[in-house]
This record gives C-alpha cells, structure tokens and sequence, in this order.
C-alpha cells in the first residue's frame, strides 16, 4: 500500500481526496496547508498536517504526493520529493518557467520518481476521437482551426496570488486556456506562436485577463486563439476544425459538431464525481489520472500524462508570453 499524502487542501485538492479515498492501493498518511481552515473532509482524516511541506517531507515517510498549490511552489516541492524519492501527481502547470519545467522533469528522470500532470482534456472521449479524425485523415485536408475561450472571473477569484505574475506565472492563458492549448499540441503536435498579445484590462491584476495568438503547426495550418475572463458568460471554451470533407466543434468534454465520415461523434465522459463539491466544476477525468497515476508507481510503467510529455505544451506556453505585445487598458 503507497503512503500518500496530499501538499494543498483547497477545492481543487478535493477531487484527490475523492478518488485517492477509493483507492484501495492507497493510504492516506498526511496533509500540508498553511491555512488554519479546511474543508471538513480534510479536518476528519485522523491524520498529521503539517504547515510547511519541508517539514512533511522530512518527518513523514512518503510514496507518493498530490501537489495541489499555487504554481509558484511546484518547482521547489517537486525538485524535493525527487531528493527524496517521492512519486509525484502536480496539478498544472508544471513550473512557471519552461526551464523550470525541464529542470523538474530531469530531476525527476534521474531519481526514478514517476512526475504525473493533471491535464485531464487529454482523455477526453472527443480529443481521443479528433486524434483519431487527424491520424486517419478522415476530415481531409484541414484548413482552418480557431480556439475561442470566453469565462468569467471577477476579483474574488484573483485576490490572493492569481492576480499577480509573480506567483501565478501568467493569467488567463495559464490558468484557464492551458488544459486546451495542451489539447490542441496533443492533438496537432508542436506549434510555433506567430503573434501573441496579451491584455491586462483590471487595474487590480498584473496578469493578463485577454488573449489574442496565432499558433502554427506543422505543414502551415494555422489557429487563431482567444481567451478571456472578462465575459459575462461563466465558461464556454470552443475548439473549432474545419477539413475539406467534415469539421468538429468541441466544447469541453461536450460535442457541439461532429460531421467526420467513418467515425461516430464520441459520447460526453461519464465520470465518478465528489458529490460533495459543485458538480462537474472541473470536468471530467481527473479520476482516470489519479488511479493511472498510482498504477504507474505499481507496475513500474510512464504514467499516461507524464511530467515529459507536457513539455511541448509549455514550450508554446512560455513562447506565448515570451512573444507577448502587452497593454494595460
């Protein structure tokens, strides 16, 4: 059984707790958290939480982690469970910088640490059908791509360390347009950003909340690419692909259009959800990525979201802003 313990019990760490409580390879041996509240089903493990997660690592002996914490923290606490031999599931993005990324993932490498990632689209019944329609050019020549993201975000959500860079890394595109960005690479492989402009509209940030880009993929196709948290709308996320013999639009997990002769239109995901937490908040997936990831550890094996294989999502990522015109408005 794999001595686990989750490092940042927030909302998002409750979907850990959810899946890890099921597993039957896992015990759940401590917690991390600076804040003096957490969520009750945290507050009724009979277990040690620790304030600094230094502290955890070296008191406790450890298997596996969930790191659930602000960006900024990752690279640290990844670079030390891989001192210590600790397997580690990190919520994206993997670092705030894509040398950092690198570093982690090496480090990882060399200790023989498994470094998982949660960017559950990947999974997603449409994107494994859209692989699919791409593999074996079922939507012929593809001649147009755009991603159109629209979310609302007001400034409760940025209070803390989302509204500022330094802690975050990056707005809107790294924290809300990622897990697509990370769907369109997995889908069409390494991009090239031909033009990039990120927007700052609220006074109260220093990340952007607007995204304009153009990415290019190989043989030319290009995508133009929106994000904003400025919207009235609480999220739409649209992945629109136009070929010369069909076209798809994505929506999340949900299929807007499907016309791709010789393959069916994938069914939304069904998963297994807290019921405790706002329903289907962060889709689906993430309980796939959590057992696949403990099962890595088990049978010695890559898990199906590495630490390595998001390394060409952050290297488009960091161009995007590397590139980036801004403008405070």
């Amino acid at each position: 059984m794999l001595r686990y313990a989750i490092v940042g019990c927030g909302s998002a760490a409750r979907y850990h707790l959810f899946h890890l409580q099921q597993n039957p390879l896992v015990k759940i041996v401590a917690l991390c958290d600076p804040s003096a509240e957490i969520a009750a089903p945290f507050r009724s493990l009979a277990v040690k939480r620790y304030i600094d997660f230094q502290e955890m690592f070296d008191s406790e002996e450890l298997d596996a982690v969930s790191l659930v914490t602000p960006h900024y923290l990752h690279y640290d606490q990844i670079m030390a469970c891989a001192k210590r031999g600790i397997h580690v599931l990190c919520e994206k993005p993997l670092a705030i910088s894509y040398s950092d990324g690198e570093k982690v993932v090496a480090a990882c490498e060399r200790a023989e640490v498994k470094l998982a990632v949660m960017l559950p689209r990947r999974l997603f019944n449409n994107t494994e059908a859209l692989k699919k329609a791409l593999a074996t050019q079922a939507l012929g020549k593809v001649t147009a791509s755009s991603y159109i993201l629209h979310a609302h975000k007001g400034p409760e959500y940025y209070q803390g360390w989302r509204g500022k860079k330094e802690f975050a890394g990056g707005g809107v595109v790294m924290c809300q347009a990622l897990h697509d960005l990370d769907r369109l690479v997995y889908c069409f492989g390494p991009a090239t950003v031909i033009s990039s402009k990120l927007n700052t509209t609220r006074l109260f940030i220093d990340v952007e909340d607007t995204a304009e880009v153009v990415l290019e993929f190989s043989g030319g196709l290009r995508c133009s690419f929106h994000a904003d948290t400025i919207s009235t709308e609480s999220w739409t996320g649209k992945t629109i692909i136009l070929g010369t013999q069909g076209n798809v639009v994505l929506n999340s997990e949900y299929t807007e259009e499907w016309s791709v002769p010789g393959i069916p239109q994938p069914e939304p995901n069904d998963d297994n959800y807290d019921p405790e937490v706002k329903p289907r908040y962060y889709g689906p997936c993430h309980g796939i990525i959590i057992n696949d990831f403990i099962e890595s550890i088990t049978q010695n094996r890559e898990p199906l979201i590495s630490g390595k294989s998001t390394l060409p999502t952050l290297q488009v990522l960091f161009e995007i802003y590397g590139k980036a015109k801004s403008s405070l408005s």
